[in-house]
């Protein structure tokens, strides 16, 4: 058990106070310029949920339906979306709906003539006007491909609107659901959820990661009865007629595409509030089903906590002039929506991962699908720096040790992307998110507490990346600047190469003195890995934590203790991603010998047993993996097919009638 003081964050983190309001655009333009032009022509989907298992085969379900679309996504060269009116009508009681989208843009090009947009091509296209003009347009697969007239200059202002009609449930992405009815109740529910290219099979858009849209309103006409939540706040609710109401939402702050949303069924609504220590106030506003409200309301409280947790530690929540909130739909898991998030229910650690996507993968979103740890690794960390700091050190303990054991099931694989098409690899929770998590956390041991917050808050608050879009050399340039740490080869072996290593540590001592080996030891073409190993030493009633730089593949360390050490523990307090068996070296006894050593199947074993009992094969961590069968070859030998073994290092136990022996086996192909 680790003592709380060991994972208690730093005192005087101090918030980021800058906000922005991004005004109407035909009133105010405001022109956010980036460094990243580039276009992603790669996609995945992402539900992030606390349930790893049940979250990736959420996400995999979609990624299967969404796959074909992929490779196009070129859309929408030649001008930057400012801003989207979005007007809908909608019965949950049927499938089909209509609804009009206003876009507009400015011209990147010397001319443009022709805009394209997203929109599946079973919804039907009635009109495209420009004002009280109609354009000519026609449908190419997916697209709408308008012209313009007159054309429009390189930074110009210029609109059309898409007037539309059809089915969006019936799309392969399941981003746009109708429910008939919920469970309990016979009341409909429509939910949207667009990441990462679905957002085209409801409404004409410019799908992508390189141009968020700097402003939007979602206007959503419904029959009475029903209420709709979406970004941003509600500035609007009117009726119409005798059985509709319509709702106006407007958000006022950029946003990609896939993360504008909604939600239509007859939730009961209650609202909590965030108060600052500045006087300022955000509320969380929550859209539950009437069955669901009873054990909801208090769940939904956890949020404050959270909020003001993560507001002392990155920066105040960055869309603090509209509000954050939770809106139910029936699909496992959540996503998170800008300023309101969908959520099958409210279960803490979901809570907490999609408030945590409100500053990474919202306010800053990944510049490429490559490196989507930059959302998921940031939320999945940032649930067990919830728990551990809200709910106590025994549940982040808890929280930590499972995301380990995720992240160390297996010994291959990077948190990089390297194929994006490839659906297991995409939403690997070993990797995307067990192991990406991890990644962060030991960043933080290697820089320290300080350092490594003040370098999240510089990178939340870096003008160039703010409401804009990043890739892992933005975040490690903010890491190095921060920490004067050269963390090149860090980021070689962790997030670039596989797996991990495992350590044989072997120590001894004379009194105060204690004298380390350090062997690390890799499955993986990562020669070494790059980190500071930490030792924990017990004795006379004392311990303290040692950190050794772990430079090469072999290392010694001479050490002065103030205490006479009795014991030692590798890592305790799951600082680092590795394995490791230790030994006081009067613990391996040298006069068991092994041969061949390197080996590659039968090895001979020498032993001074008069009688053997029995032979052991043990992993570095030390774990008993099974007892081999051996062949007494009498004169103190055995014989022993290791043949079956994976290649790697292992230990060899032989006990006899007067002890136990143990030597060093290296597993090697022919």
């Amino acid at each position: 058990m680790c003592p709380q003081d060991s994972y208690k964050l730093t005192a005087n983190l101090h918030p980021i106070g800058s906000k922005c309001v991004l005004l109407y655009v035909r009133f105010r333009t405001v022109r956010y310029l980036f460094s990243f032009i580039s276009i992603a022509l790669l996609a995945m989907s992402t539900f992030a949920q606390t349930d790893l298992e049940s979250l990736l085969k959420q996400e995999g379900r979609s990624w299967e339906r969404k796959i074909e679309f992929l490779g196009k996504k070129a859309t929408g060269l030649g001008y930057d979306v400012k801003y989207h009116r979005i007007e809908l009508h909608i019965d949950p009681e049927i499938d089909t709906m209509s609804g009009a989208v206003t876009t507009y843009f400015t011209s990147s090009v010397p001319q443009l003539d022709l805009v394209q947009f997203d929109l599946r091509n079973n919804l039907i296209v009635d009109s495209v006007t420009q004002g009280v003009s109609t354009l000519v347009h026609r449908r190419v697969g997916d697209l709408v491909e308008i012209d313009l007239p007159t054309g429009i200059s390189d930074g110009s202002l210029d609109s059309v609107t898409i007037h539309y009609h059809g089915d969006p449930t019936d799309n392969p992405y399941r981003s746009y659901v109708r429910e008939p009815r919920r469970p309990k109740s016979d009341h409909p529910v429509i939910w949207t959820l667009s990441e990462p290219y679905g957002a085209h099979a409801w409404w004409p858009c410019k799908e992508g990661l390189n141009d968020k849209i700097d402003s939007l309103d979602i206007i959503v006409t419904v029959p009475n009865g029903n209420k709709v939540a979406s970004n941003g706040w509600l500035v609007d609710t009117t009726r119409i007629g005798d059985d509709q109401i319509r709702f106006t939402w407007k958000h006022r702050y950029p946003i990609v595409t896939y993360l504008v949303a909604f939600c239509v069924s007859d939730y009961t609504v209650f609202t909590d509030m965030v108060y600052r220590p500045d006087g300022d106030s955000v509320p969380v506003v929550n859209y539950l089903f009437p069955e669901y409200v009873p054990g909801g309301r208090e769940p939904a409280k956890e949020t404050v906590k959270m909020m003001n947790l993560f507001d002392s530690l990155f920066g105040y929540y960055p869309f603090s002039e509209e509000k954050y909130g939770h809106a139910q739909m029936l699909e496992s898991g959540g996503m998170e929506h800008q300023t309101m998030s969908f959520m099958s229910g409210l279960d803490y650690g979901l809570v907490a991962h999609e408030l945590a996507h409100q500053w990474f993968g919202d306010l800053i979103t990944c510049g490429s699908w490559s490196d989507l740890w930059l959302n998921e690794g940031f939320a999945t960390y940032l649930t067990y720096l919830a728990k551990v700091e809200l709910l106590g050190a025994d549940e982040g303990r808890s929280e930590l040790e499972s995301i380990r054991r995720r992240a160390m099931s297996e010994n291959n694989g990077s948190v990089f992307v390297a194929d994006t098409l490839n659906r297991q690899r995409l939403f690997s929770g070993r990797l995307t998110y067990a192991k990406a998590g991890l990644l962060l956390h030991m960043l933080r041991w290697e820089m320290g507490d300080d350092a490594f917050f003040d370098a999240l808050r510089n990178y939340l608050n870096d003008p160039r990346l703010r409401f804009g879009t990043a890739r892992t050399s933005d975040l490690q340039s903010h890491l190095e600047a921060t920490s004067g740490l050269d963390l090149t080869e860090f980021f070689a072996d962790w997030f670039y190469g596989e797996g991990y290593p495992s350590y044989i540590v072997r120590w001894t001592r004379n009194g105060h003195q204690v004298e380390v080996e350090l062997d690390q030891n890799s499955n993986t073409d990562v020669e070494h890995y790059d980190v500071t190993v930490p030792l924990k030493f017990y004795g006379e009633g004392r311990d303290t934590v040692v950190r050794l730089e772990s430079t090469t593949n072999q290392s010694s360390h001479s050490l002065i203790l103030d205490f006479v050490p009795d014991s030692l523990d590798f890592d305790p307090d799951l600082h680092i991603i590795a394995k490791a068996q230790i030994f006081q070296n009067e613990d391996i006894i040298r006069n068991l010998g092994l041969f061949p050593n390197p080996g590659s199947g039968v090895v001979n074993v020498i032993h001074n047993f008069s009688d053997v009992e029995s032979v052991e094969l043990v992993s570095l961590d030390g774990k008993m993996l099974f007892s081999p069968t051996w062949k007494d070859l009498g004169s103190k030998m055995l014989q022993i097919d290791l043949s079956s073994l994976s290649n790697g290092l292992y230990i060899i136990s032989v006990k006899g009638n007067n002890g136990t022996m143990r030597a060093e086996f290296l597993k090697t192909s022919d």
